[in-house]
């Protein structure tokens, strides 16, 4: 325990080095230790990118709907200190949530914001706005656009496992045939555009 302990107070703040003491504690069989660590490092690092992503895990968790919008809405305007944590899922997750509720303003709002994030995973993100926007009818305009968009990205189309790692950034894993998955993408973008016209 001393060692966890050590490696606790080597850095507190990152969740790389929090998920390493996390899982020293439970191969010790200290599972009671967790959730005291949790509330300990909510309460000293609240400005932490360790606050911030146990925050963002329990407004996902959360079962009703309106509180877990409440706990979203409010993670948009936390800052974390030195830190720089994507808000693609908050906004996806609140995109979503506006469409369903036919709010063509606030969907729209968090349509942006996924939408300007650069990743791998962009040109699936825009599909699935472009989609679920024409799926709800909503801003049929904007939905072809983000199809559109999402068109001419259709060759970056995420396939396959994606790891990060630092030193080099993300590194897509190769996939055997992706000039047919791609061809495939390709058809169900064109759908999402014919729906527009039907």
């Amino acid at each position: 325990l001393v060692l966890i302990d050590q490696k606790l107070n080597s850095n507190p703040t990152k969740m790389g080095n929090i998920n390493q003491v996390t899982m020293g504690y439970l191969i010790m069989g200290e599972n009671a230790r967790i959730d005291t660590l949790k509330k300990m490092l909510l309460q000293k690092y609240p400005k932490s990118e360790v606050a911030y992503e146990y925050l963002y895990e329990d407004a996902y968790k959360t079962k009703n709907e309106a509180t877990k919008v409440e706990k979203l809405e409010r993670l948009l305007a936390y800052q974390t200190n030195g830190e720089n944590s994507s808000l693609s899922g908050i906004h996806q997750n609140l995109f979503d949530y506006y469409a369903a509720q036919k709010n063509e303003k606030k969907a729209l709002f968090h349509a942006r914001a996924v939408a300007s994030v650069k990743n791998p995973w962009l040109a699936k993100e825009i599909k699935e706005l472009a989609a679920t926007l024409v799926d709800q009818n909503l801003a049929l305009d904007t939905a072809k656009m983000y199809a559109e968009k999402a068109l001419a990205m259709v060759n970056t189309y995420p396939l396959g496992v994606i790891r990060y790692i630092p030193e080099y950034g993300y590194m897509p894993g190769y996939v055997a045939n992706k000039s047919a998955l791609i061809e495939e993408q390709k058809g169900e973008i064109l759908s999402i555009i014919g729906k527009i016209y039907v």
